[in-house]
């Protein structure tokens, strides 16, 4: 298991004890980015880490584990759509012999 994982889920269940990225980074020596990818590893795993506004928690509840999917979907949705728009990019400049 993971030091995070252990953490979050002896330490942060339930959204009432979550903590910070920024708290997670001190305490381990580590990035943002490299504690968001260890995240993602987890719940890939099929460990119910939660996020929101308050940091990171293991779930207590299924009602948090479907607040943490909403706020994923709302996620993919915007990179979906930046990915749209960049594509646009590249067809508006092909058509005007930009590129």
């Amino acid at each position: 298991m993971d030091e995070i994982e252990t953490f979050l889920s002896t330490k942060c269940i339930g959204k009432k004890n979550a903590v910070k990225s920024s708290v997670l980074e001190s305490m381990l020596q580590l990035k943002g980015s490299e504690v968001r990818k260890i995240i993602n590893g987890i719940r890939c795993n099929g460990q119910p880490i939660c996020s929101g506004s308050t940091g990171y928690y293991y779930a207590s509840t299924e009602a948090d584990i479907r607040k943490t999917i909403r706020n994923l979907n709302g996620r993919i949705a915007k990179i979906n759509a930046a990915k749209n728009g960049l594509q646009n990019s590249i067809r508006i400049k092909k058509e005007n012999h930009y590129v």
